[in-house]
């Protein structure tokens, strides 16, 4: 029983944290809002490659969708959803590699920091 509530700790830590950092602190970047805007579409009705041209596999825009139906179609919900996303690939992880599975999350994390990141690494 107490390995269940340390699973579940684990992905609404990383989950929390990673949905205050993407709504809150990082500022928003054109792959965000073209995800979005995919995601968006296809909530709209749209088809995508017959009334959009969409340039990636839209497998995640339509993931999306039950959260859109459920919340509405806002970037908090589409941030919420990427923030489970990365909660759940966290313990996931966890449950394959142990506590190692915590190194991965600063790169997840500076991958919201295309150029920002490359600036931190060169400025320390």
């Amino acid at each position: 029983m107490k390995n269940k509530y340390k699973y579940l700790l684990i992905f609404l830590i990383f989950t929390i944290i990673t949905f205050l950092y993407s709504f809150y602190i990082f500022h928003l970047n054109n792959d965000e809002m073209w995800n979005y805007g995919f995601a968006h579409n296809i909530y709209q009705g749209l088809i995508p490659y017959k009334d959009f041209n969409i340039i990636i596999p839209p497998l995640f825009a339509f993931c999306v969708q039950p959260f859109f139906l459920i919340l509405g179609d806002s970037l908090f919900t589409f941030h919420l959803f990427t923030s489970i996303v990365v909660g759940l690939t966290i313990l996931f992880l966890y449950l394959k590699a142990g506590k190692n599975a915590f190194l991965v999350y600063p790169f997840i994390i500076i991958g919201y920091l295309p150029l920002q990141g490359i600036k931190l690494f060169v400025i320390i």
